[in-house]
């Protein structure tokens, strides 16, 4: 998770899967731990002690998932292992991560979304112009909308296949995300619902605005705008937290961000019964992960523990949530210049850096795209898997 804020609604929803997928389904993180540092302008892979273990090579390269790394070569995405070797050539445009052993990928020849496995066959031959990847045994695609009236209009409608390539929900969405707890957001007429593993409505779209599930509610908003009430649902779309906030963040580790005027002008962690657990002077607070939670005090970003003590000093122009023992961070010295990139352990103290701009991360290029929507105001940006 990058404690940056969102710029879009659906790039929020979508970078949240990955959070809160990694938090409730621990075998989704990978057992070998590796992970990604740049060194001249390349990117390779080392160890928790900061060791190389695979040498930068590569201009981009994603996170292990399922033993599998996305890495780019010459304009074209594969996968290596975990000694750094290929097992799937460079020859997509886009791919995702690899999930329940699938990989939605963007063929260069169609240019349509297919699924491969993980020796780079066509599980499911190329042919929808969108898809997310699988989770619960459902994968979200869409095809182009055959109503559509203007040949320039972005018109798609989604569904859900199962694993054999199966249509389990026909394509009639404006818009599906991914399974999270056995939930997933479908969105109807500008209204958010939701669905179950099975493919059915369990709660009909009604909501302007909906977040995921999080150790099972949801935080949703019943007014048309980012900017009106936001509540927590349970999975039967009751409310489950008597109360509104101004915005609702992610339950982890049993807590959860929000900011509520009757509460306090900066952002506090809840329990799910609605009752205030941490409070401090922070202007941003985000989901804890491995025991620490990454807070914005005075512009700087710090770490602090449950029981709301800044553990690790806010010192920090950008971090991520710790995995597996380490954060990457973002720091320069006291004229802004000078940046440093990284990883530091849970104590504070470097694993491994490197010098760094500002715009490393930031235009770090994804295997893979989201569908970008509405413009977004002001939210939390949850943890990367």
């Amino acid at each position: 998770m990058k404690a940056k804020k969102s710029i879009s609604f659906l790039v929020f929803v979508a970078l949240a899967l990955a959070s809160i997928s990694a938090m409730s389904d621990p075998a989704k993180q990978d057992p070998v731990r590796l992970y990604r540092f740049t060194e001249n302008g390349l990117q390779g892979y080392m160890d928790c002690t900061g060791k190389t273990v695979i040498p930068a090579r590569w201009l981009k390269a994603d996170n292990f998932y399922e033993g599998l790394a996305a890495v780019k070569e010459d304009g074209l995405w594969g996968f290596i292992d975990t000694k750094g070797q290929y097992v799937i050539k460079p020859k997509y445009i886009s791919v995702s991560e690899f999930s329940e052993g699938l990989s939605a990928t963007l063929d260069s020849e169609t240019h349509l979304y297919g699924f491969i496995d993980k020796t780079g066959r066509w599980a499911i031959r190329p042919q929808y112009v969108d898809a997310m990847k699988f989770s619960h045994g459902l994968a979200p695609v869409a095809i182009d909308d055959p109503n559509k009236k203007e040949d320039d209009c972005y018109c798609r409608l989604w569904g859900y296949i199962n694993k054999q390539g199966k249509m389990v929900v026909a394509p009639h969405y404006n818009l599906a995300m991914p399974m999270v707890e056995g939930y997933a957001e479908v969105k109807l007429d500008e209204r958010w619902g939701y669905i179950d593993s099975t493919g059915k409505e369990v709660i009909a779209p009604q909501f302007g605005y909906a977040n995921s599930f999080s150790e099972g509610l949801a935080g949703v908003t019943r007014g048309k705008y980012i900017t009106d009430p936001w509540v927590y649902i349970n999975t039967n779309g009751e409310d489950a937290i008597p109360r509104q906030f101004n915005f609702t963040g992610y339950f982890s580790e049993g807590l959860a961000t929000v900011s509520a005027k009757d509460i306090s002008n900066r952002e506090v962690y809840i329990d799910h019964k609605g009752n205030v657990i941490i409070t401090g002077d922070f202007k941003i607070a985000l989901s804890f992960q491995e025991g620490l939670a990454p807070v914005q005090v005075d512009y700087k970003w710090g770490f602090i523990n449950h029981s709301g003590k800044l553990v690790i000093e806010a010192k920090y122009d950008d971090v991520e949530s710790f995995q597996n023992g380490l954060a990457r961070v973002y720091m320069t010295d006291e004229n802004g210049e000078n940046g440093i990139r990284g990883y530091i352990d849970k104590k504070g103290r470097w694993v491994r850096n490197w010098p760094s701009d500002e715009w490393e991360d930031i235009y770090d290029e994804e295997p893979y795209d989201y569908y970008m929507e509405e413009e977004f105001y002001d939210e939390e940006e949850p943890a990367q898997e």
